[in-house]
């Protein structure tokens, strides 16, 4: 009997610090978060596709799409460089 399964996985890769978020109006430091899709054969993960790269307020996991790896980790980095309060306007995947 072969055991397999497919679902999506994401991991955090990091905070882009103090963010006003327009939906809840709270202000948190927001996460860059890295989502896929995957397919596992006894639980092994054997092909991963369709990354996608989020800018995600912790508080109503609200956020948007970033444009691709490139884009979060410069977000990510210039987080680190700056450590700034940072405004989000929703609806757009250029600037978080």
């Amino acid at each position: 009997m072969i055991i397999f399964g497919w679902g999506q996985d994401f991991r955090v890769m990091g905070e882009v610090g103090l963010v006003e978020c327009n939906n809840c109006d709270n202000t948190a430091s927001w996460l860059v978060v890295e989502t896929k899709k995957k397919a596992t054969v006894y639980f092994i993960p054997v092909a991963k596709w369709q990354h996608r790269y989020f800018c995600v307020c912790p508080v109503c996991k609200s956020g948007v799409e970033l444009i691709g790896k490139e884009q979060a980790q410069d977000l990510l980095l210039k987080s680190l460089e700056q450590k700034e309060t940072a405004r989000i306007q929703m609806g757009h995947g250029r600037d978080c």
